[in-house]
């Protein structure tokens, strides 16, 4: 996540690190509310704290392959970038089961 320094030393030295994409499920929920009218279209959805093979946790989106596949814990996953929602103009961060 982007920030102006480094939480453990308070460095300002900072940069991006290439990242697998990879990593494991640590806690999701499905939302039924959609938070904003871009989302609406989507519910219910799943949300997933993801920690990453490289260490940081990220929060996304979860794409089931099915109705009956939940993002459990440990569950490995894959991410991937999707087109911006209509009317947010940014992309989407979201995870699917490891095939």
């Amino acid at each position: 996540m982007p920030r102006i320094c480094c939480p453990r030393c308070h460095g300002t030295e900072l940069s991006w690190v290439p990242v697998s994409g990879r990593g494991s499920v640590w806690s999701s929920t499905e939302v039924h509310r959609a938070p904003s009218a871009e989302f609406k279209a989507r519910t219910p959805y799943w949300v997933v704290l993801v920690r990453l093979d490289e260490g940081p946790t990220v929060m996304a989106h979860y794409l089931p392959a099915d109705a009956a596949d939940r993002p459990l814990p440990d569950t490995r996953v894959d991410a991937e970038v999707q087109d911006p929602m209509e009317g947010s103009g940014m992309p989407l961060l979201a995870f699917r089961r490891h095939a």
